[in-house]
Order: structure tokens, then sequence, then C-alpha cells
């Protein structure tokens, strides 16, 4: 009974491993139990027997070069994974994005790329750190002693990549109940036209305007405090405002 086996079932990690692991009784065997040792492994790693038999000659094969280095034939070792084109935005990001969305107060990606963008001060000016408290003047001196190269990354970097970079870390924040994704948030988009850029209508006709809620509750968001809700008409620039105790909605 022949036992088959799936091409699946192994990745081609654990394929050289196997390879490897069975080179040294490959070298010493006859003949026959060669063939016998390459029959049983192209069934189980499914592998051209040719290219196994590359492989397990290949193992454990000293090769000097002509600067005198000794190389040894290891076919577990690779450089394929290297292939393709590389990352720019990498992990070394995460601590940064992770202080930025948190100055931000979790915002959406959106407007964490337009805040790094309209506020570059923060990285580079250190005068920005007398006006901050204790807390956020620590995190803003790691954006400023970080790499210049890290600091040309996150003025460049896109929404979407924030979101792949910070996936982990909003979900621990989610778990841990500091952070929680809006519920209906696709919903709202698609009904409600929203602009994710600051940019104002050319030519746009009179009343057209801007709302915004301002909240007065200084470094903190804790507690309750007074809001003014702001409309502003742009082309003329006219102004209204309201105060509120708070944003019941009432």
């Amino acid at each position: 009974m022949v036992i088959t086996m799936p091409k699946e079932i192994y990745k081609m990690k654990i394929k050289r491993s196997i390879i490897k692991a069975n080179a040294k009784n490959y070298h010493s065997a006859s003949k026959k139990k060669k063939t016998e040792i390459l029959n049983e492994l192209v069934q189980i790693t499914r592998l051209h027997r040719k290219y196994l038999i590359t492989l397990l000659n290949g193992t454990d094969k000293v090769v000097y070069t002509q600067e005198g280095v000794k190389l040894v034939g290891d076919p577990t070792i690779t450089y394929t994974h290297k292939r393709g084109r590389k990352k720019i935005y990498t992990q070394d990001l995460i601590p940064y994005l992770k202080i930025l969305w948190e100055i931000v107060g979790f915002r959406s990606s959106i407007h964490l790329v337009t805040f790094i963008r309209q506020n570059k001060e923060i990285l580079y000016d250190t005068s920005t750190l007398n006006k901050l408290s204790l807390n956020l003047k620590k995190k803003v001196e790691t954006l400023i002693f970080a790499p210049k190269e890290s600091k040309e990354k996150l003025l460049k970097i896109s929404p979407a990549t924030c979101d792949r970079l910070l996936r982990r870390v909003k979900e621990k924040a989610r778990l841990k109940r500091r952070y929680k994704p809006h519920p209906h948030a696709s919903i709202i988009k698609k009904q409600i036209p929203v602009e994710s850029y600051f940019d104002k209508p050319k030519e746009s006709p009179i009343g057209y305007t801007e709302i915004d809620l301002v909240h007065h509750g200084g470094v903190s968001s804790k507690g309750t405090f007074c809001y003014t809700l702001t409309e502003t008409e742009i082309n003329t620039g006219w102004t209204e405002l309201r105060a509120l105790k708070n944003k019941a909605q009432i």
C-alpha cells in the first residue's frame, strides 16, 4: 500500500530540513539504498528528483573561495526571502506612530496623517516642549530625537500604511477598552460626504459652511467642560458661535 501525501503538507523550509537530516545517510549509502532514499524523499517533499540529488550532494560540501573563505553547503539557508521590493515602512515606525496616535486622541489614520503633515514642528522643533505637560513632553522628545530617515517616512506615510502598522496596537487598545472603533463608520461614510482633506472648494456658492466642535478641557479630556460649536461661511468668513455645556445634543 502506497501512502500519498498532499503537496501542502510541508513548507519549503521544512522540506529543506528533511533533506539536510537525510543527507548524511545518503552520502554513505550504497547505490541501491540511495535510490530508496530518493524515492521516499520525492514522495514526501514532492520535489523533482534531480533537484533533490543536487541538494543532497551539496549538503555539508566544503568549498574554499579565492580569498580562502571556507563555505559549507547547507540546504536550509536560502536567500529567496530577500527577493522582491524591499519594504519602506517597516516595524521601526510603530513606536513613533503609536505616540502620534495617542497625541491626536486615537483618531482615524486619515486624521493622523493630516495631523503629522500639518504639524511638522512636532518632529523637529524643541521649543514646542515647553508648552506641553510632563507626560506629553517625554513622548514628543522621543519623536524629536528619532532618526532623520524615520521622520521623513512619517511625513510621507499613507493612511492605509498607518492602519497596517498600527493594527496590533489598536487591537490591544481595544481589548483594554482604551480605544473603540466606530461600529457604523462605514455606513456613515457612504451616507454623508466627508472630506478627508482640508482644501476649500473653488468658486463655491455663498452658503458653503464648515462646522467644528471645540472642547475647552485643556490637555485632559476627562471630566465635564464646555464646548463651542463653530460654523464658518468660507467665502465671507462670517462665523457663528454657540456655547454648549456638554455633548448631550440638547
